[in-house]
């Protein structure tokens, strides 16, 4: 009599194996930052880069053809496309907030959060990232001709909450560190859209540079705007001092200038009326 034997199971195309694995390491979060063909003899393959948010980098070799070209003519490919863009990038950073009591830090975060609310509720805010007692905001390419407002507006709005709930209640105090330079999006661990890059890094390195409630730019922010002095309809002169240079925590150079807004006094006429 013979035995029922069990068939082995079949294996997928190396093609299409290798398609699965390059999909289950973009629904981890990597995103593919480039991608290149290679031939060996007579087998001509399609290699990916990809790269992660905590900056983990790997190559996907797929055997070229109908399946893989496909993929790369696909929405699910322009997806998961890491595209560097410009950006501009502020990270405001509330100052001693630490040394306040846990009741006094919650309440000033809350207070802090819906007055930065209102201030940027009219600018094009690609994302508002918190990251503790701070937040990185991100202006979209097309609205970088608004991050000299948008920061005036900021500052404005913590200033006005200062003069009119300052006697009972802690001031908002901040520094910023301002950048314009390459992000990418991609979604985090929680499939929420976020933002890394230089452009990112830069504004948080800069902002450790920053003394007191100082707004500290890069060059690349002031050359964008040096031939700027007036941000209409406020009439709020922009000056930059002198560039300085110093190093970050992992001894690279930075050099960057101070922003200052100053708002133009108009002269004003009285008619008498009899």
């Amino acid at each position: 009599m013979m035995k029922n034997t069990p068939f082995p199971p079949m294996s997928l195309p190396v093609d299409e194996e290798k398609l699965q694995i390059l999909r289950k390491q973009l629904s981890a979060g990597f995103l593919i930052s480039s991608y290149f063909q290679e031939k060996n003899d007579d087998l001509s393959t399609i290699t990916f880069a990809l790269h992660s948010n905590e900056g983990v980098e790997s190559l996907i070799s797929i055997p070229d053809g109908d399946l893989v070209q496909d993929f790369l003519n696909s929405a699910e490919y322009e997806k998961h496309k890491r595209i560097l863009k410009e950006k501009a990038a502020f990270l405001i950073d509330l100052v001693e907030f630490t040394h306040l009591p846990v009741e006094d830090q919650l309440n000033l975060l809350v207070r802090y959060q819906t007055e930065l609310n209102y201030a940027i509720e009219d600018f094009d805010v690609e994302h508002k990232i918190s990251i503790g007692d701070g937040t990185i905001i991100v202006l979209a390419t097309k609205a970088i001709p608004q991050l000299l407002q948008c920061i005036f507006k900021v500052q404005s709005q913590f200033e006005r909450y200062n003069r009119d709930f300052g006697q009972s209640s802690n001031h908002i105090r901040c520094r910023y560190g301002v950048n314009i330079g390459t992000c990418f999006d991609f979604r985090d661990i929680n499939s929420h859209w976020n933002v890394l890059g230089p452009g990112i890094n830069d504004a948080q390195r800069l902002a450790s540079f920053a003394k007191g409630y100082q707004v500290i730019v890069s060059s690349s922010v002031k050359e964008r705007f040096k031939a700027k002095e007036l941000l209409a309809p406020e009439s709020v002169k922009v000056s930059f001092s002198s560039e300085k240079r110093a190093q970050d925590k992992h001894n690279r150079e930075h050099s960057f200038h101070e922003l200052k807004f100053s708002v133009i006094e108009k002269p004003f006429s009285v008619r008498w009326q009899f």
